[in-house]
């Protein structure tokens, strides 16, 4: 073999070789997946474009799925040799037998939970299905996290109906979401377990006569298509999962198998990025009209340099008063809500913009660049620039 046909190199801290390997797939090959192949210099063969079969006398190295331990396609490729990687939702009893790449729903539901807890909200919200489906965990993460940090999650379920006709079918779940919505209390911090169904609640939401964000604020966990949330009315504020960490894992661990390390005994549990706030939950739920009027005139003026006595001025009340009700109706200091502010419109523009971190630091009140490094590094645990990087 010359040293053209293989050679190893340090590619962001992973060693890679290049030879001449092929990884069969039942997954899409995302962004995120190609990068790690060709970092790899893996060949990347999807069967679902060749009626789920591979070609006569091709074997790959290994394969990376969607399938679970017990179907027969894994069944047989494990009995050829080529090592699996399962890209799945949530555990299996034969993962100890097909490693396993999975997302933390519980941690998703939890981090979803403390948003709308920062944001102040009292009542969340969440639509099952009966029976329960693989979100089951999601819904009990977020469930445990809303009621440890003092809030009321409200749950409704939809089933099935044997015989049902078709209008109906469609017709029921939007009369039972209006009229469980109409029930619990506003505003009301509503979980979605995906882009889609956040969307189609959104709708219904707006049909039943309520106010999105201001009445009912939905938040949805991120599935693969970050176009959907970004261009709809309203725009959908979602948890991120880690595409890019369980894309990076299942290929360390395809590598590992491929090399002849044996399964891992339990999966791989991958937790969420971040929640990027989106029009759908970019609101403050208070019942205080007072800290409300506040909360607006700071989301409006976070490039100004202004005093607590100031923002007082625009309630009517004293600095005094204002730090008291700030302090019972959002649990926090109004420092601390508005570096807060301050801080997430700085993610929005690293996010959304190319408008450089010198030119940031200004539009949204941070006196130097340097300040804000300091201040963002430690609140997020990186700098401006590598949180861009990575959302990039």
């Amino acid at each position: 073999m010359t040293k053209g046909e293989k050679r190893s190199e340090t590619v962001l801290g992973r060693t890679r070789k290049r030879e001449n390997v092929t990884v069969a797939l039942t997954v899409d090959a995302n962004r995120w997946l190609r990068e790690e192949a060709r970092l790899r210099g893996w060949r990347l063969f999807n069967i679902r474009y060749h009626f789920n079969w591979l070609p006569a006398g091709f074997a790959p190295q290994g394969a990376l799925v969607d399938r679970l331990p017990d179907h027969k396609l894994v069944r047989d490729w494990r009995k050829a040799g080529i090592p699996v990687v399962r890209l799945g939702l949530l555990p299996h009893p034969d993962d100890a037998l097909v490693a396993a790449v999975i997302p933390d729903q519980e941690a998703e539901g939890r981090m979803a939970a403390e948003h709308f807890h920062d944001r102040g909200f009292r009542d969340v919200g969440y639509v099952g299905s009966e029976p329960w489906s693989e979100k089951q965990t999601l819904y009990e993460g977020f469930r445990a996290q809303a009621e440890a940090l003092g809030m009321t999650c409200h749950l409704t379920r939809f089933g099935h109906i044997d015989g049902e006709s078709i209008e109906n079918k469609r017709a029921r779940p939007e009369r039972e979401f209006a009229h469980w919505l109409r029930a619990c209390p506003k505003p009301l911090g509503l979980l979605a377990s995906g882009i889609a169904r956040a969307v189609t609640q959104c709708s219904w939401a707006d049909l039943a006569g309520f106010r999105i964000p201001e009445d009912v604020a939905i938040l949805a966990i991120r599935g693969d298509i970050s176009e959907i949330c970004a261009n709809t009315i309203p725009t959908i504020s979602t948890v991120e999962r880690d595409y890019a960490g369980m894309m990076r894992s299942a290929c360390d661990l395809l590598a590992k198998l491929m090399a002849g390390e044996p399964v891992p005994k339990v999966p791989i549990v991958i937790g969420p990025q971040e929640v990027v706030e989106r029009e759908s939950t970019n609101v403050l739920a208070t019942d205080d009209d007072a800290v409300a009027s506040a909360l607006r005139y700071m989301h409006n003026h976070l490039q100004d340099d202004f005093s607590v006595d100031r923002l007082a001025d625009q309630t009517g009340l004293s600095g005094r008063q204002l730090v008291r009700r700030f302090q019972k109706a959002l649990h926090r200091s109004v420092t601390e809500e508005l570096l807060r502010q301050r801080l997430e419109e700085t993610k929005h523009l690293l996010r959304s913009t190319n408008i450089r971190i010198i030119d940031i630091a200004p539009k949204v009140g941070f006196h130097s660049t340097a300040y804000l490094h300091r201040t963002f590094r430690r609140a997020f645990g990186q700098t401006p620039e590598q949180y861009r990087r990575a959302g990039q």
